[in-house]
């Protein structure tokens, strides 16, 4: 079991429409191929957490670092873990409100 953290740029700002058509794809795929994690979105900037078998979250990685809505992709932490911590999530999400 591994963990992949990235940010990225979205290419456009996403809509709330956008965030949750992304959401339910996600889930769905994710939930087909053993993934869990979650989701930060604010003012196009994405940050996200994933984690399962390290083929698969390898490949996802390279799925999202290709994918046209990304800019910027950056990987931050790619690791071994010994435990989940979002075992009961395909995918979270949690939007970040600006402050003031």
């Amino acid at each position: 079991m591994k963990h992949i953290v990235y940010m990225s740029r979205a290419v456009r700002p996403l809509s709330d429409q956008d965030l949750q058509a992304l959401l339910n794809q996600c889930r769905r795929d994710n939930a087909a191929h053993g993934i869990t994690g979650i989701l930060f979105y604010s003012h196009g900037n994405i940050a996200q957490l994933f984690e399962g078998e390290p083929a698969v979250a390898d490949a996802l990685f390279e799925r999202i670092a290709q994918d046209g809505r990304h800019s910027h992709v950056t990987k931050l932490i790619d690791r071994p873990i010994a435990a989940r911590s979002f075992a009961s999530w395909s995918m979270a999400f949690h939007p970040l409100a600006s402050s003031g």
